[in-house]
């Protein structure tokens, strides 16, 4: 009797055990409770290390470019035939200048541009 009625339960209680795993399955509040969103923490992320990493980023760049520019001197001009082609005249200017030309750095195709005097840097 008592073996009859243990395994008349058996079935019932696995079959109520799959039901319940389905049944949490398939509703929304299933597995989600330690995946809540949290705006607050990203907020702090972005306000107490992107921002700050920014900007001593910013301020390293601007200490080394600075360093750079005190000590920098233009490098003999060397008329390479493979650099500074000119098939036709640029549509602005002269003709010679690159849209965004820099006497200081950029030479002509025949050499360097002779620079003004610069009333700031006297040496």
């Amino acid at each position: 009797m008592i073996l009859s009625k243990a395994s008349s339960l058996r079935p019932t209680l696995a079959n109520e055990l799959v039901l319940r795993s389905a049944m949490r399955w398939m509703s929304g509040a299933g597995g989600h409770a330690g995946h809540q969103p949290n705006p607050g923490l990203w907020q702090k992320v972005f306000l107490l290390v992107c921002i700050p990493a920014i900007g001593l980023s910013g301020l390293n760049t601007y200490l080394v470019e600075k360093e750079h520019h005190e000590h920098f001197h233009r490098p003999e001009f060397k008329p390479y035939e493979y650099m500074r082609i000119r098939t036709k005249p640029f549509p602005w200017g002269d003709g010679q200048r690159t849209l965004f030309h820099n006497p200081k750095v950029n030479p002509l195709p025949d050499g360097w541009e002779e620079l003004p005097e610069d009333p700031h840097n006297k040496h």
